[in-house]
Protein backbone atom coordinates (compact mmCIF):
# COMPACT_ATOMS: atom_id res chain seq x y z
CA UNK A 1 0.00 0.00 0.00
CA UNK A 2 0.97 3.82 -0.53
CA UNK A 3 -0.11 6.79 1.28
CA UNK A 4 -1.18 9.12 -0.74
CA UNK A 5 -2.82 12.41 0.15
CA UNK A 6 -3.65 11.25 3.34
CA UNK A 7 -5.30 7.82 2.01
CA UNK A 8 -4.01 4.70 1.43
CA UNK A 9 -4.27 3.26 -1.94
CA UNK A 10 -3.84 -0.43 -2.70
CA UNK A 11 -0.87 -1.05 -5.36
CA UNK A 12 -1.21 -3.17 -8.32
CA UNK A 13 0.66 -5.82 -10.10
CA UNK A 14 0.83 -4.04 -13.50
CA UNK A 15 1.63 -7.40 -15.41
CA UNK A 16 -1.61 -9.14 -13.74
CA UNK A 17 -3.42 -6.29 -13.99
CA UNK A 18 -2.02 -6.49 -17.62
CA UNK A 19 -3.46 -10.11 -18.29
CA UNK A 20 -6.92 -9.36 -16.93
CA UNK A 21 -7.35 -6.45 -19.48
CA UNK A 22 -6.32 -8.46 -22.23
CA UNK A 23 -8.71 -11.40 -20.89
CA UNK A 24 -11.39 -9.03 -21.02
CA UNK A 25 -10.73 -5.98 -23.37
CA UNK A 26 -12.85 -3.69 -21.48
CA UNK A 27 -13.65 -0.69 -23.85
CA UNK A 28 -16.21 2.17 -23.93
CA UNK A 29 -19.98 0.96 -23.96
CA UNK A 30 -21.73 1.38 -27.20
CA UNK A 31 -24.51 -1.03 -27.21
CA UNK A 32 -26.88 -2.45 -24.84
CA UNK A 33 -25.11 -5.81 -26.02
CA UNK A 34 -21.75 -4.58 -24.53
CA UNK A 35 -23.32 -3.10 -22.01
CA UNK A 36 -25.35 -6.31 -20.52
CA UNK A 37 -21.59 -7.83 -20.93
CA UNK A 38 -20.07 -5.41 -18.86
CA UNK A 39 -22.74 -5.39 -16.18
CA UNK A 40 -22.09 -9.91 -16.35
CA UNK A 41 -18.76 -9.59 -15.68
CA UNK A 42 -18.95 -6.90 -13.17
CA UNK A 43 -21.47 -9.24 -11.14
CA UNK A 44 -18.93 -11.99 -11.68
CA UNK A 45 -16.63 -9.85 -9.83
CA UNK A 46 -18.83 -8.10 -6.72
CA UNK A 47 -19.66 -11.83 -6.25
CA UNK A 48 -16.22 -13.18 -5.57
CA UNK A 49 -15.42 -12.82 -1.98
CA UNK A 50 -11.78 -12.08 -1.89
CA UNK A 51 -10.79 -10.10 -5.26
CA UNK A 52 -6.87 -9.26 -5.69
CA UNK A 53 -5.85 -5.28 -6.36
CA UNK A 54 -6.19 -5.96 -9.93
CA UNK A 55 -9.58 -7.26 -9.93
CA UNK A 56 -11.09 -4.01 -7.99
CA UNK A 57 -9.72 -1.83 -10.30
CA UNK A 58 -11.06 -3.46 -13.05
CA UNK A 59 -14.00 -3.84 -11.41
CA UNK A 60 -14.03 -0.19 -10.94
CA UNK A 61 -13.17 0.52 -14.39
CA UNK A 62 -16.24 -1.69 -15.51
CA UNK A 63 -18.26 0.38 -13.32
CA UNK A 64 -17.29 3.82 -14.84
CA UNK A 65 -17.92 2.29 -18.23
CA UNK A 66 -21.51 0.71 -16.98
CA UNK A 67 -22.36 4.31 -15.44
CA UNK A 68 -21.57 6.11 -18.24
CA UNK A 69 -23.21 4.15 -21.30
CA UNK A 70 -26.39 4.39 -18.75
CA UNK A 71 -26.45 7.54 -18.30
CA UNK A 72 -26.36 9.02 -21.73
CA UNK A 73 -28.74 6.02 -23.09
CA UNK A 74 -30.81 5.60 -19.95
CA UNK A 75 -31.54 9.24 -18.07
CA UNK A 76 -33.30 9.35 -15.21
CA UNK A 77 -35.48 11.85 -15.54
CA UNK A 78 -37.45 12.50 -12.46
CA UNK A 79 -40.28 14.86 -12.98
CA UNK A 80 -42.23 14.08 -9.90
CA UNK A 81 -42.64 15.97 -7.38
CA UNK A 82 -44.28 14.83 -3.95
CA UNK A 83 -47.53 16.73 -4.81
CA UNK A 84 -47.21 15.50 -8.05
CA UNK A 85 -47.11 11.72 -5.94
CA UNK A 86 -49.83 12.79 -3.77
CA UNK A 87 -52.31 12.92 -6.27
CA UNK A 88 -51.89 10.37 -8.55
CA UNK A 89 -51.77 8.25 -5.59
CA UNK A 90 -54.87 10.11 -4.41
CA UNK A 91 -56.60 9.36 -8.08
CA UNK A 92 -55.51 5.78 -8.02
CA UNK A 93 -57.39 5.17 -5.02
CA UNK A 94 -60.51 7.23 -5.85
CA UNK A 95 -59.90 9.54 -2.75
CA UNK A 96 -60.68 13.44 -2.92
CA UNK A 97 -58.86 16.10 -1.09
CA UNK A 98 -61.31 16.15 1.18
CA UNK A 99 -60.61 12.05 2.62
CA UNK A 100 -56.63 13.08 2.66
CA UNK A 101 -57.38 15.96 5.30
CA UNK A 102 -59.94 13.20 7.04
CA UNK A 103 -57.26 10.36 7.29
CA UNK A 104 -54.44 12.91 8.97
CA UNK A 105 -56.88 15.44 10.58
CA UNK A 106 -55.55 18.52 8.30
CA UNK A 107 -57.26 21.89 7.81
CA UNK A 108 -58.56 22.51 4.43
CA UNK A 109 -56.65 24.96 3.58
CA UNK A 110 -53.71 22.71 3.72
CA UNK A 111 -54.54 21.37 0.26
Amino acid sequence: MIRTGGKMTLTINREIYGNLLAKFQPQVITTSKENERAISLAETLSNKPDLTPEEDQLLELLVALIEKFEAEHYPLTNLSTPLSRLLYLMEANNLRQADGGRSIRLKRDCF
